[in-house]
């Protein structure tokens, strides 16, 4: 209502120059983000060459491709607010994180859920709000997950669209 306020103000005093600014600035913001989305989803939709483990109850490193697909994936739906890791005063550093230095699954449930005032790294609190990322496909969220590990936790391990599946079937339904 105020924008719709604002905007009839400007067109009042004959503005119009910046009100094409101001649509031109809008079509654009929305146009990055589909391209952006765009290419991710071509990028995911590419590599799909995760195999087993070479040896039974061995985790295989994560090959390339996840990484790649990852590292897109992080910049595209995490560095706005972890940076490059580092995190900031209401966002915990990711190096250290208990989160990824336990198992996929406590990763995914933080992903999926998201996560506000429990953040505890290196005996620092954080009260930010992580927002749940569920429009994620399973495949975004592993190949994030294994980039995230490999990045941050030295953790070299496959993690597949299929763990987080079930990851994803197990989690309580929020009301």
């Amino acid at each position: 209502m105020v924008a719709a306020a604002s905007v009839s103000k400007v067109a009042a005093k004959g503005n119009w120059l910046v009100l094409m600014i101001i649509a031109h600035a809008r079509f654009f913001v929305c146009c990055t983000q589909v391209i952006g989305l765009a290419a991710l989803c071509a990028f995911t939709a590419c590599d799909r060459e995760a195999g087993p483990p070479a040896t039974p109850g061995a985790a295989a490193p994560p090959p390339a491709d996840q990484l790649r697909i990852g590292e897109k994936a992080y910049e595209a739906h995490c560095a706005q607010c972890h940076y490059a890791g580092e995190g900031g005063a209401n966002v915990p550093p990711l190096a250290n994180s208990p989160v990824l230095l336990g198992p996929p699954a406590a990763t995914f449930k933080v992903i999926l859920q998201g996560q506000a005032n429990q953040s505890v790294v290196n005996g620092q609190k954080f009260n930010g709000i992580m927002p749940a990322m569920d429009y994620l496909t399973d495949e975004e969220i592993a190949s994030v997950t294994a980039y995230l590990r490999h990045r941050f936790a030295a953790k070299e391990e496959t993690i597949t669209p299929a763990q987080v599946a079930e990851a994803r079937r197990n989690l309580p339904v929020s009301p």
